[in-house]
């Protein structure tokens, strides 16, 4: 079973701390498909930053969609006042689950739209996990993962989609979810 598969097998029950680190090393494998040797963790922030209007449109089924978006959290941390999606995404994440093999032991996964620290806990929501998977599986660098069977999920909403049609094809990703959200996706023009 290939990583995106295992990931989606994972997300599917209910096991996100499996999901969250075939999602991490797939990050890091689709980045350097994309971008070339650079280090881990320049090509893993490239990759999030390129697609964060794609993963916030995702990460809130559509609710939140702003072209050029750039949205820093505060880190919870004494030396750091904020950080970026992709940075909070590889140091607190990325790092510990990878480096040190296990899930962070102040994160705790939300049922809704928290995420970032409180409190000296990390919130990461479920819907997060799912928008990384999806953004995943709609890089055309990762067709190879394609499998024959049908994988459907269900979104955070109750709605079950079936993204075998899109894998690879993320205006095709987007069609679909905008017809299931009834939210159109309006990113920044190329330049």
């Amino acid at each position: 079973m290939n990583r995106i598969a295992h990931a989606i097998q994972s997300f599917s029950l209910n096991d996100y701390e499996s999901a969250l680190l075939d999602i991490v090393t797939l990050i890091d494998s689709s980045a350097k498909k994309l971008y070339g040797t650079k280090k881990v963790g320049r090509r893993f922030r490239k990759l999030l930053d390129d697609k964060k209007e794609l993963i916030f449109w995702l990460f809130t089924e559509g609710r939140f969609n702003v072209a050029g978006i750039h949205v820093t959290f505060n880190s919870g941390c004494n030396t750091l006042s904020a950080k970026t999606l992709s940075e909070l995404l590889y140091d607190p994440l990325r790092t510990v689950l990878v480096h040190e093999a296990q899930f962070p032991k102040d994160m705790r996964i939300t049922n809704d739209l928290t995420f970032g620290y409180e409190n000296g806990v990390f919130f990461f929501p479920r819907s997060l996990v799912l928008a990384l998977l999806l953004m995943l599986i709609s890089l055309p660098c990762n067709l190879r993962y394609k499998e024959p069977a049908t994988y459907k999920l269900n979104l955070v909403n109750g709605t079950t989609i079936d993204f075998t049609g899109f894998w690879g094809n993320e205006q095709l990703l987007i069609c679909e979810l905008e017809k299931v959200w009834g939210r159109k996706y309006k990113p920044l023009p190329p330049p």
